[in-house]
């Protein structure tokens, strides 16, 4: 039996009503949609334009240039938790291409924002048809500041705008298939559905999400039995997302396993309902009202006035009541609604919460980008239900009246949500990284003859937990103009805080102590190894040894604690080479290389790396 043929109600697309004086017509409406996206666009693009690379950017920009592009061990990480081999594959490819360029990365971000806007608005226009109250959702999700912390960070933006382009796209499919029977509809919902899981694992809400959207229509159409008719009319599309997603999750578990955090590292209760109160109170309802209007630490955490805090939630409650009365179905799709946030603030607790986790993290917005488009949804699916027939309806104010006040309500929105981002994006654009990297670049070139021990970064550039991603050889490695990152250097040379070039000292731990040989120290020639004894013992770790030696020719030794030995080249005459070698113990061990080759080691030390200058 065909689709068509299982078809006993139609949920049509929401009615244009004859336009009466004083009412914009579907083309006005269509005209200002536009409108309303291009300015988006703008100010997403000029938000673009002020970032820059953070954190998780350079991270994986160093492995493209460490690893090859086409490689599993590339494409198919595990990045904390992350499964994301498309994002991955895109960053490589403008790495190889434009080594630590910004502009790429900008471009892309402002043409993903326009592919999930316009995924959006026919989304929109499939469940309101061109009718004014359109603008309402679409205003929400164009200009919410709740997708603009997933936007401006590369690598979020490569899981975030995927994720809401691909949640509009198959939704708008799935009610496209149930309206019209073509099955194109269910070919095209499962491409994009698996384009969507290929750059964010979360996209697995998706199918969920349209089938909920599909049931729901067919429910206010009068179906008696939405959910069995949504499953068989949409079966060819639910067929295609189902087989995506479990070849999907077969490949996730593979590389990830599960993405929960283990019970040994768990936070606490009282950890989760801070996380979770912070992030709903302070977080989400502010930002579906324009907020949070103030941000702290370059605007990474929502910093919300109480004001604002309490006006969103009374703003929420009055309009889920205000629904429920007067629309028919309006409770279910809130329930759906508020279902859907509290599954990801649970997904947020079970991934994030450790003993470690502030309860602020939840006011890192991206975290509710999705949950954005959700809601703009329950708005366009309540506008659409018919009015209730047991609700006594009170003309309080006039039509016009009521245009007016719904012009002044969008414009106080806007100017909220641009007032946030405004905020937001000054905070952002005084990040020191971009200074930090221009710095560093320019030093690494004036020193490129000479191999340079590798260093960690600043914090501020690569958390430190990130080790080793956040050594100067994997933030650097994809430019060429830079020194060797070697294990071994004449010269020990270090980035300040501000990316300059300075010179290094070794803050000793342990001395060499003397040696037996008058005028030497410690003699090593021929094919056996010399014992050097230190004046204490060092614990396992990346030290690094200062020896100071008198060479008769140009050659090379092999340098140890008790783990494997460094080759480090050596010159003629009185010299002083820096060794970081790995491992503990009370002694070094040093072996010719060279047949022929004599050294005395007089003197030299054993610790870590500071400026010169301290």
């Amino acid at each position: 039996m065909s689709i068509e043929a299982a078809s006993v109600i139609d949920p049509a697309p929401a009615p244009a009503p004859e336009t009466p004086p004083g009412r914009w017509s579907g083309r006005r409406v269509v005209q200002v949609a536009a409108g309303f996206i291009a300015l988006q666009l703008v100010v997403r693009g000029w938000i673009a334009a002020n970032g820059y690379f953070w954190q998780d950017d350079f991270i994986a920009a160093g492995r493209a240039a460490t690893t090859p592009l086409l490689s599993a061990e590339f494409v198919l990480y595990d990045h904390d938790g992350h499964f994301m081999p498309a994002g991955f594959l895109l960053t490589g490819l403008y790495t190889h291409l434009w080594p630590l360029q910004w502009w790429p990365m900008a471009v892309t971000l402002v043409l993903l924002q326009a592919l999930a806007s316009l995924a959006v608005w026919r989304l929109l226009r499939l469940l309101l048809g061109d009718r004014p109250v359109l603008l309402a959702p679409l205003l929400l999700y164009l200009f919410s500041p709740l997708t603009l912390t997933s936007y401006t960070w590369w690598m979020a933006a490569l899981n975030s705008l995927p994720l809401q382009a691909g949640l509009a796209w198959v939704a708008a499919d799935a009610i496209t298939l149930l309206r019209t029977g073509r099955v194109r509809y269910a070919v095209s919902g499962t491409i994009v559905f698996a384009l969507a899981m290929s750059a964010f694992e979360k996209s697995l809400v998706i199918p969920v999400v349209a089938f909920a959207v599909v049931a729901l229509l067919l429910r206010e159409a009068g179906d008696r039995t939405p959910l069995v008719s949504a499953a068989l009319r949409g079966r060819y599309l639910w067929v295609g997302l189902v087989a995506v997603g479990a070849a999907w999750a077969w490949a996730y578990t593979s590389v990830v396993g599960s993405p929960a955090v283990g019970e040994d590292a768990a936070g606490t209760v009282p950890q989760a309902v801070g996380l979770v109160g912070n992030g709903v109170f302070r977080g989400l309802l502010p930002g579906l009202v324009g907020g949070p209007l103030g941000w702290a630490e370059e605007g990474h955490w929502a910093q919300p006035p109480s004001w604002l805090v309490m006006a969103a939630s009374a703003i929420a409650a009055l309009a889920v009541i205000w629904a429920v009365r007067r629309r028919q179905g309006a409770g279910t799709v809130w329930w759906l609604v508020a279902a859907y946030v509290a599954a990801n603030v649970a997904a947020l607790v079970a991934g994030r919460l450790t003993v470690m986790t502030p309860d602020i993290l939840s006011l890192s917005l991206r975290y509710f980008a999705d949950s954005t488009l959700v809601v703009a949804i329950g708005i366009a699916l309540v506008a659409r239900a018919p009015v209730r027939t047991d609700f006594r309806r009170r003309e309080v104010l006039a039509p016009t009246e009521r245009r007016d006040v719904a012009v002044v309500a969008a414009v106080a929105f806007l100017a909220l949500c641009l007032w946030s981002t405004a905020t937001y994006t000054r905070l952002w654009a005084e990040s020191s990284t971009r200074d930090y990297l221009a710095t560093a670049q320019a030093s690494l070139a004036r020193s490129a003859d000479v191999p340079m021990l590798d260093q960690a970064v600043p914090s501020e550039i690569v958390w430190a937990l990130a080790h080793p991603n956040n050594l100067a050889s994997r933030v650097f490695g994809p430019i060429e103009n830079r020194p060797e990152f070697a294990r071994t250097t004449p010269d020990l040379r270090l980035l300040d805080a501000s990316g300059r070039m300075t010179d290094g000292r070794v803050k000793p731990l342990r001395w060499i102590q003397d040696g037996p040989l008058l005028n030497c120290g410690h003699g090593v020639s021929g094919t056996g190894t010399t014992a050097v004894p230190l004046d204490g013992p060092l614990i396992p770790w990346d030290w690094t040894i200062q020896l100071n030696y008198l060479a008769g020719d140009d050659g090379v030794l092999d340098v140890a604690l008790d783990r494997q030995a460094v080759r480090v080249p050596v010159a003629e005459g009185p010299n002083t080479v820096y060794v970081r070698v790995t491992g503990g113990g009370d002694t070094l061990h040093l072996t010719s290389a060279t047949r022929g080759l004599a050294v005395c080691l007089d003197s030299g030390a054993a610790g870590t790396v500071e400026l010169a200058g301290r």
